[in-house]
């Protein structure tokens, strides 16, 4: 199949900076590397934000071009001296620990044992959100209102970020966005080793990589979707906005993924909530819309939380039906809601996480849940408070029937979790936000006509049914907030 008009343009463009704004299916990836092709004398660097998509990028790739993920770009110049303590992410309970071993002001030692887990948490969050920005210095990131005072969490997090960047330190790990907030803060020239710069997923953009590209002297080509940005509780930042100015901006509509019918529920999202003008247009195959399952089909069952998940999951049980978790089962943290439970049930001695066994009780981790506004959490603390004693055999029996095969025909997983994927019948769960209010949809204007105390949708919550519609490729099968929204607009 050859380029449309649309991928034409974007693959013969010049510009020095060029923003692809690029809908769902309409082969972003496919596009930058027909831009590759039609460069051969140029040496170019692809940037993804994982390592699968960096893989599947360079197995398509011609030989000038070099794909990386963000933190392969940076490893070998500042990770690579860290690499003896390189995590995932710094635990609470880990920066308690060398804290009290290595105090970062002089009260510390007089801090109850939850004061200092929560000022912990606040200064993770705050070294976190400084490796996500473009600032220089940690004392530019501005400091939530807590019980410490933003100049204690800032000495805190100061203390926390000095331990992190020093190879000697093996108390304190670093995790990846460390090293590549070094990276940025060092201003490299990466024309020394290419020519232009191709950047997929813009959207997912954090701050640190943005001002990087935007300093660079070589051509940068941003391609990504608006409209799935859904990881600004990450700092990711739309990149395409960002550049709104300085860049050059075309767009990809035409969607190969799914047909006209899908093409249309998705379009009814963008431009109720998310005001987009231009309409996505479906070039695949026909597809339906429908409240029936087609039991012929793979199925994926996409929920906005872990506990809607988990409530299919058992329901799934119930009926002795295993399904594949997109992202592999133990991403879903079992293992915690089961510790919650027992923290729940008063079974302290056998709480296997350090982290919730730091707690006396279930409600002081509730507590905690609110003070620190841990969403993730809060919705455990419900599921545990909605199933009960029966947990433990729920989870039990779910892990027993959970499948390894991606291509199983039941699949669970979150949005977040489904992104980037794609699959022929979607079923949303009934776990997403009100979209209408009184038969209306709920946005800025018809609120404010009938005087209700209402917010209207978030655009985040919006982003993420968008991303959840344009998984399906033969069929969706909508929940009931997206079918009183679809009622509501063609009335």
């Amino acid at each position: 199949m050859g380029l449309t008009e649309e991928q034409q343009a974007v693959v013969e463009d010049t510009s020095q900076l060029l923003a692809v704004q690029a809908f769902a299916g309409t082969g972003k990836t496919t596009t930058l590397i027909a831009y590759a092709n039609h460069r051969p004398r140029k040496k170019i660097l692809y940037l993804a934000f994982n390592r699968a998509r960096a893989e599947e990028a360079r197995g398509k790739l011609p030989p000038h071009a070099r794909a990386l993920t963000l933190h392969g770009l940076a490893f070998r110049h500042t990770g690579v001296v860290f690499q003896h303590k390189l995590t995932g992410s710094v635990k609470p309970l880990q920066v308690l620990s060398a804290f009290d071993r290595r105090p970062p002001f002089s009260s510390w030692p007089r801090l109850v044992r939850e004061e200092k887990l929560l000022l912990a948490d606040l200064a993770i969050r705050a070294v976190v959100a400084f490796t996500y920005s473009a600032h220089e210095d940690l004392n530019q990131i501005p400091m939530p209102a807590n019980p410490f005072g933003a100049d204690q969490v800032t000495l805190a997090a100061q203390h926390l970020w000095e331990r992190m960047i020093d190879p000697n330190d093996r108390e304190v790990p670093i995790h990846h966005d460390g090293y590549f907030k070094l990276f940025q803060k060092q201003h490299p020239d990466l024309s020394v080793d290419y020519d232009l710069i191709l950047l997929d997923e813009a959207q997912d953009t954090n701050p640190a990589l943005l001002a990087l590209l935007l300093e660079q002297a070589i051509p940068c080509v941003l391609v990504g979707d608006t409209h799935q940005n859904i990881y600004s509780f990450r700092g990711a930042v739309n990149a395409l906005a960002a550049v709104r100015k300085q860049a050059k901006h075309l767009a990809l509509t035409g969607a190969f993924r799914f047909g006209e019918a899908i093409a249309s529920v998705a379009k009814c999202v963008l431009e109720t909530f998310l005001g987009e003008k231009r309409p996505i247009r479906g070039l695949g195959p026909p597809g339906q819309v429908s409240q029936d399952l087609d039991a012929e089909l793979t199925t994926a069952f996409l929920f906005r939380t872990n506990a809607g998940l988990f409530d299919q999951a058992a329901r799934l049980a119930w009926k002795n039906q295993g399904a594949y978790f997109q992202g592999g089962l133990e991403s879903y943290r079992l293992g915690e809601i089961l510790d919650t439970y027992r923290l729940h049930a008063g079974q302290h001695a056998q709480i296997q996480s350090p982290f919730i066994r730091a707690f006396p009780s279930f409600q002081a981790l509730r507590d905690y849940a609110q003070q620190v506004d841990d969403v993730e959490l809060k919705v455990r603390l419900q599921v545990v408070e909605h199933y009960g004693r029966t947990i433990p055999k729920w989870i039990a029996k779910i892990e027993q029937l959970a499948v390894l095969d991606p291509a199983y025909p039941i699949v669970l997983s979150t949005v977040h979790k489904a992104k980037g994927g794609e699959w022929p019948q979607v079923v949303l769960g009934e776990d997403f936000p009100e979209t209408t209010w009184n038969g209306k949809p709920k946005t800025a204007s018809v609120l404010a006509n009938y005087l209700a105390l209402l917010d209207p949708l978030d655009p985040e919550e919006a982003r993420i049914l968008y991303v959840a519609i344009t998984r399906a490729k033969n069929r969706l099968v909508p929940n009931r907030p997206l079918r009183e929204l679809l009622n509501a607009t063609a009335n």
